[in-house]
Parts: C-alpha cells; sequence; structure tokens
C-alpha cells in the first residue's frame, strides 16, 4: 500500500474555494479522505495558515478559531499557524 502526506497551504486553499466554487466551508475530514483515496495510507497532513489579527476583525478571527479547533480534532493532522 502507498503511503501519503499531504501539505496544505490554509490561505490558498481557503482563497481558491472562494474564487472558484463561491463558497469556503468545508468538510476537511472528508477532502483529506478524498485526496487520500482508498488504496492509499495517510501518514499525516500538515496544514499552514496565518491567523487573522483579533484587533483588524474579531468575527473573522472567531471564525477562523472555530476553524482551527476543527482541524485539531482531525486525526493525524498538525497546524502551523504563522504570525
Amino acid at each position: 500500500m502507498k503511503r501519503v502526506m499531504i501539505f496544505i497551504d490554509g490561505s490558498n486553499l481557503y482563497h481558491n474555494l472562494r474564487s472558484f466554487c463561491g463558497r469556503t466551508d468545508i468538510d476537511f475530514a472528508a477532502f483529506v479522505r478524498k485526496l487520500v483515496g482508498e488504496d492509499r495510507e495517510l501518514i499525516r497532513v500538515y496544514y499552514y495558515n496565518a491567523p487573522v489579527d483579533r484587533r483588524d476583525n474579531e468575527d473573522k478571527y472567531r471564525a477562523q478559531q472555530r476553524f482551527f479547533a476543527t482541524l485539531n480534532q482531525i486525526d493525524n493532522l498538525y497546524s502551523s499557524l504563522t504570525v
């Protein structure tokens, strides 16, 4: 069985979802399962993103924090939030 690691640039994903799909909500666990497929073994997912500055927009900050909390519940997913 082939093993796979996934690296996701969160900002790129967000802006492409918004541009091409007209929405940004995503079932991240299902998205990862789709990327992995049935014939490969997931080793790890790395998700990179910069947090929204709370002072600039409290609502966006809270929404992003909720999203990050859902990411933390996905097995084998490691996030790196850069400032």
